[in-house]
């Protein structure tokens, strides 16, 4: 992966939830929010190790796997 963006702006302090983070464009806007100095919590529908990949990739705080199409998942998270 190439070096992740950096936004112009410090959002230390900030918490950031990023739907849809576990790959492509959600995870590059993960990265970039983590990089910025925001405690992100990622989201996606994958289990275990996928997510836990991607938190550890974006320097995320932590993740909830959750699939925003089920009603129950949506509470959860």
């Amino acid at each position: 992966m190439a070096e992740p963006a950096r936004l112009q702006v410090d959002l230390t302090g900030r918490r950031v939830l990023v739907t849809g983070a576990t790959q492509g464009i959600g995870l590059a806007i993960a990265t970039a929010l983590a990089h910025s100095g925001a405690t992100v919590c990622l989201n996606g529908p994958a289990l275990g190790d996928e997510l836990d990949t991607a938190c550890h990739a974006a320097g995320a705080a932590f993740g909830i796997a959750a699939d925003l199409t089920q009603a129950n998942d949506v509470e959860h998270l």
